[in-house]
């Protein structure tokens, strides 16, 4: 966490300090409460900023679930399942695109963070930050937040968004939900 605020300057401070505000107030993630922090039963999600300054997105946040503390540690990636893969064939999918008239697109905005994180899971997903950016780094600045929301980041994201998107589509099944649900091909890198 120091060696975080030591390399941020003032304004790459704020610019990262605006996403950590965007995501509380969009319900991303949590502030955690001091007497509801658990240090032996949580998991503290490393994070750091990528600054693209030529990009539409300047500064992105990204957070490392294969982070370990030592080479004998695991990292959350290696603690939680994966998933299987549950990719439609690509081949096939484009396949369809010869038999059918109308194809349809679409992009799920931030679709990972579209999926909520039961609430005792939210332990694992912490990370630390501080509250305002000061020359003398003082730990009494750490605040605690967790995500209620899917991170990117983390190994099992694609296969929570793969097994999501059929789910709501086969809600109401019928004829068309059965041939979408097949013919659905969800990317999640």
């Amino acid at each position: 966490m120091k060696a975080l605020h030591t390399k941020l300057s003032v304004d790459q401070y704020h610019e990262y300090d605006q996403i950590i505000s965007q995501q509380l107030e969009s319900g991303v993630i949590e502030l955690v409460q001091p007497e509801e922090q658990k240090i032996a039963d949580a998991y503290y999600l490393p994070h750091r900023a990528v600054f693209m300054p030529d990009k539409s997105t300047k500064t992105r946040i990204v957070y490392n679930g294969s982070a370990c503390l030592s080479k004998r540690e695991l990292s959350l990636n290696n603690l939680i399942y994966t998933g299987c893969n549950l990719l439609s064939d690509l081949f096939a999918v484009v396949v369809c695109f010869q038999f059918n008239r109308i194809a349809i697109v679409s992009d799920i905005e931030k679709a990972f963070l579209q999926l909520s994180i039961a609430h005792p899971d939210r332990n694992y997903v912490q990370f630390l930050w501080f509250d305002k950016h000061d020359p003398q780094f003082a730990f009494s600045n750490v605040i605690v937040f967790h995500f209620m929301r899917v991170a990117f980041g983390i190994i099992a994201s694609p296969f929570l968004l793969n097994t999501t998107v059929p789910h709501h589509i086969t809600e109401n099944p019928n004829e068309f939900t059965e041939q979408l649900k097949r013919d659905t091909f969800t990317d999640t890198g």
